[in-house]
């Protein structure tokens, strides 16, 4: 009889632990969420293309743009 009382309680107490060890990182957080930051302005930027032509970021003003910028060393 004691031998199931403190097998009992073994298990009781390993449960105990895992909650807690599952539960703490939770607790344990940022609270603040974090937001991220919008309406900034592109900087000016100036590219050339393969013919040679010059083009500027702010011609593509509330349109969608992708620039790959890369380099070969």
């Amino acid at each position: 009889m004691r031998l199931q009382q403190d097998n009992m309680l073994n298990h009781m107490s390993r449960a105990l632990c895992a909650i807690v060890l599952l539960v703490l990182p939770l607790a344990c957080g940022d609270s603040e969420e974090k937001t991220a930051q919008t309406s900034q302005r592109t900087p000016t930027i100036q590219v050339v293309d393969y013919a040679g032509l010059e083009a500027f970021l702010t011609e593509h003003k509330g349109q969608p743009y992708l620039l790959n910028l890369w380099a070969i060393w």
